[in-house]
């Protein structure tokens, strides 16, 4: 199998240095940047197989950090990427290792930047950013409801099938444990504005648990980063598998729900408009955790911000009062008598 690409080792590292580095630095606050230290040919590599299996990855993965004269790179804090022309057998457009550090395979897609600065989020030992639809109501468990891989279109760990990629959730930042200074809240009642995420600065992030689960509450507007949301920003809310058509991912506020927080967890983009539409809410609408325990509403939304509304009951069972009532002793001991 030849692996040296048409298009050049050069190409790849002007767009990792030209738009791979600035997404994740502006999606970080400046702390995460890839800097390019060597560039080349990978050559040639056995011939194609039938069938696009783990070993097979793991081992081109391996092969390429060798050629680059990286490896060992998964879990070193190093990072490779390989860009190869379509291989057939292989379906994905990119793979990598899920560590701290690991290298990357780009299997000859033309949205190379994107797919770059996402495999390369799989090397800071990130997951998918999924969606979980189709659930009782809003909200739900895996088992509960349908789990979209990939579903999620507003982050970079998601899938866009056309549009930008979108800067990391504050699940996802809060997974690397690099959610800047002052850009999260975790309030547990009262009203809260947060700045849309595409800005990069304010406060635009809120985060509170219920019933066992974390939520992240965001807001979305067409500015900056985001600023294809509502024309086109397309993807499949149900995930890539099976889906034969795309749609727009619109401008709202959105809550994720994290069922185990740290870095190598998948997030979920919860339907928290099922009636609707897809994913956000709009100015009057709100969202209810399952335990019945906290509700968000959307008081207003413009392009500068969204104003929340957070209400949070008390949704730990009580023992009802019994009264007690004292009968006479009449044996004269200390036991009841019967």
């Amino acid at each position: 199998m030849r692996l040296n690409p048409a298009v050049s080792a050069a190409t790849i590292a002007a767009d990792i240095t030209g738009y791979v580095n600035p997404f994740w630095a502006d999606s970080t606050g400046g702390a995460i940047g890839f800097t390019v230290t060597t560039t080349g040919s990978a050559g040639t590599y056995g011939n194609p197989p039938a069938t696009c299996d783990t070993t097979f990855i793991l081992a081109v993965l391996d092969w390429s950090a060798k050629a680059a004269g990286m490896y060992p790179t998964f879990a070193q804090r190093r990072h490779t990427v390989l860009y190869t022309p379509k291989l057939p057998a292989c379906g994905f457009a990119g793979v990598a290792h899920v560590g701290d550090g690991g290298s990357a395979w780009i299997n000859g897609t033309s949205n190379r930047w994107p797919t770059i600065a996402h495999e390369l989020g799989h090397t800071l030992a990130l997951r998918h950013s999924d969606s979980r639809v189709q659930c009782p109501g809003q909200d739900g468990t895996f088992t509960q409801c349908h789990h979209g891989e990939y579903g999620d279109a507003y982050d970079v760990m998601g899938s866009a099938s056309s549009g930008a990629a979108g800067p990391l959730s504050g699940a996802q930042l809060d997974a690397l444990g690099l959610v800047p200074a002052g850009a999260m809240t975790t309030t547990t009642g009262g009203q809260v504005t947060l700045a849309p995420v595409g800005g990069l600065s304010g406060l635009r992030f809120l985060k509170f648990t219920a019933g066992g689960a974390t939520y992240y509450v965001e807001y979305r507007a067409a500015v900056g980063r985001d600023a294809d949301l509502g024309s086109t920003r397309r993807g499949c809310p149900q995930g890539v598998s099976g889906c034969s058509s795309t749609v727009v991912y619109q401008p709202g506020v959105l809550v994720r729900r994290v069922d185990a927080v740290g870095a190598g967890d998948p997030t979920y983009l919860l339907d928290a408009d099922p009636s609707a539409g897809w994913f956000a809410l709009r100015a009057g609408q709100a969202f209810t955790t399952a335990d019945m325990s906290t509700t968000v509403r959307v008081v207003s939304t413009s392009t500068a911000g969204a104003v929340l509304s957070v209400t949070v009951v008390d949704t730990t069972p009580k023992t009802p009062f019994q009264q007690i009532v004292a009968s006479p002793d009449l044996t004269g001991n200390r036991l009841g008598d019967v």
